[in-house]
């Protein structure tokens, strides 16, 4: 629930700073500037933190049962399964909300006589890069604690022969085998997968910015 409260206080920031930024200044302006922008940015963050919840509490209530030593091999795989589904929903749910910020403020321009460096590209980026950060805060520190418990999992186990006698070539292979199922390794596609889905909002406000404003 603490998790869950700094993930709440970050998105409302976010939500606070957004239509600050798409208020341009009055030249030019020759109606409303779609009423309540504020109290709509209010309610769409308020829509996303209610959907996100349960995704971000269940990442935490992972690494709180990693961090007491809590979990077996099966509950290990399965939990590392709710982390990579709970990671491509949460970002998948931003970049949408970074690409809907950029489309308005491409809106915004083509429906005022502003200059577009009234609404700067680069606050588009900035948002997703906020967002970016926030989705990292979320997955990371939850993902870690699994790996580290999976590790220890594995050495208490299958630890380390000290000496090669016996049938230590099996033993080894069985710890590997372990270490495998657990997934202690991630491999370079799984880890550029997980880069790009945490860097998703990121990537989104980057393209926003090939999008012509007119």
């Amino acid at each position: 629930m603490f998790a869950y409260g700094v993930f709440a206080i970050a998105m409302l920031g976010v939500a606070v700073f957004a239509p600050t930024w798409l208020t341009p200044s009055p030249t030019g302006l020759t109606g409303v500037l779609l009423p309540y922008l504020g109290a709509r940015f209010a309610a769409v963050d308020l829509a996303a933190l209610i959907a996100a919840a349960p995704g971000v509490i269940a990442m935490y209530r992972i690494r709180g049962a990693c961090q007491r030593g809590e979990g077996q091999a099966a509950d290990l795989v399965a939990w590392r399964a709710i982390l990579q589904a709970q990671l491509a929903a949460l970002g998948a749910f931003i970049v949408l909300g970074t690409l809907a910020t950029g489309a308005l403020r491409n809106a915004i321009l083509d429906a005022y006589t502003i200059r577009p460096d009234d609404l700067p590209a680069e606050g588009v980026l900035l948002i997703g890069a906020s967002l970016t950060v926030i989705v990292a805060l979320m997955y990371v520190p939850p993902s870690e604690q699994l790996r580290r418990r999976a590790q220890a999992m594995v050495d208490e186990t299958f630890p380390l022969p000290r000496q090669l006698d016996g049938d230590w070539q099996q033993h080894l292979q069985r710890r590997r085998d372990l270490a495998a199922l657990l997934r202690i390794d991630e491999s370079s596609p799984s880890s550029i997968q997980n880069a790009l889905i945490i860097g998703g909002p990121l990537i989104a406000s980057a393209l926003t910015l090939l999008v012509p404003a007119h």
